[in-house]
This record gives structure tokens, sequence and C-alpha cells, in this order.
């Protein structure tokens, strides 16, 4: 049996198809694909996130926020959250969010190598990845 939540959860419908929800302890932030990429490359999103108490992420455990799509809902770190809106997380980031939350979006095969977990596109460097990946 899978620990895995439900995909497209009935709590979350309204956030409809593009409806993006950051909780953290200030709150909650709505944002829409874009905007939570602009959130962190002109706002400081990033800087201003903080997490919640006694909420781990699913990838590492670290203290982390809540991050709700129309699709699912997990908890990562403001650092996670951040590479997981700019393509860039580790090859076990994406595993652990695949294996834990299912097939969503933001983690595809447009972005990542379903095999190894490497990112295809990265807006900035991925921890550990060689090369180079552009700059934000």
């Amino acid at each position: 049996m899978s620990d895995r939540p439900p995909l497209n959860p009935k709590h979350l419908k309204h956030l409809g198809p593009i409806g993006i929800e950051v909780l953290d302890q200030n709150g909650t932030h709505k944002f829409d694909p874009n905007g939570i990429i602009i959130a962190f490359l002109r706002d400081g999103l990033l800087e201003k996130l903080k997490p919640i108490d006694n909420l781990g992420s699913i990838c590492s455990g670290a203290p982390a926020v809540m991050y709700r799509t129309a699709e699912a809902e997990f908890a990562l770190s403001p650092d996670e959250l951040h590479r997981l809106q700019m393509r860039a997380l580790t090859p076990e980031e994406f595993k652990a969010i695949r294996d834990r939350v299912g097939e969503v979006w933001e983690i595809h095969d447009d972005f990542y190598d379903p095999e190894t977990g490497e990112a295809f596109q990265p807006k900035i460097p991925v921890p550990g990845q060689g090369g180079t990946s552009p700059q934000h």
C-alpha cells in the first residue's frame, strides 16, 4: 500500500488548473505558475518563506512549507520549493516527490529524465550536477 496522497484532492479543487498556494508561518501565498517564478526571482520569496512548526519536507525532512496545486499537496523546504519551481531538483529530490506524490506536472518528463531524475531545463544550477545552468 502506498502512503501517496490522492491526486486531485477534493479540498484543492478551488485552485483550478493553474492555481498554486504556498502555506508558511506567515499565512497563505497565492500564485499562478509564472507568478511564483517571478516571486522567487524578483521579489525574494525564498528569503520570505518561514517553515511551519513541526512540518518536515518529503524530500529531506528539513523544516518545510506546504505546497498546493489542484493535483497534489506536499511539504518541501523553502530551498526545495525554489528548486522545484526553477526545474532544478536533484535526482534524489525528484525521486522523493515522484515516489510520495506521483507524476505531477512540475516533475513531468519535459523537465526531468523519468529514469534518472536529471533536470533537463534548470533555470538555476542543480546542486551537485556538473556543467553550467542559467543563472537567475
